[in-house]
């Protein structure tokens, strides 16, 4: 056999046990709450002071900020919301993002976090996403 095409072969195997090796060993020492290390990497903070304020109020019952009656409407979902978070929302506009729909930039993600999802039709039949958050 070739002494390249050997080489090469051990290399690359040797490549592939050690990145076996380190994936179990951060899977296994570094475990998120959603099953495993790769699964903490899609994670990121959230802009939205509305979001981290739920989140806040429900781990500590002790500071809930937007205490009172929700009787405001959010015009893009509909959901109701205190008179204080009203006033934050209104400050801020909606967002609109385009996300591809093809077979191989599947899957999506932030798709489940947006308030409306529409589908187009693009070029040549693909359609796509916009996310309105």
């Amino acid at each position: 056999m070739n002494p390249k095409i050997t080489r090469i072969s051990g290399l690359l195997g040797i490549f592939l046990i050690l990145s076996g090796i380190s994936y179990f060993l951060f899977d296994y020492f570094l475990p998120a709450s959603d099953g495993g290390f790769l699964g903490s990497i899609s994670k990121k903070p959230t802009d939205n002071p509305l979001e981290t304020e739920k989140t806040n109020s429900t781990t500590s019952n002790s500071s809930n900020l937007y205490s009172g009656p929700k009787t405001e409407a959010c015009p893009i979902n509909g959901q109701l919301y205190t008179q204080e978070e009203a006033a934050i929302w209104s400050k801020r506009r909606p967002l609109m993002v385009m996300i591809e729909n093809h077979e191989d930039s599947r899957p999506q993600s932030g798709l489940q976090t947006a308030d409306i999802v529409y589908e187009a039709v693009a070029e040549g039949g693909i359609t796509r996403f916009m996310g309105v958050f």
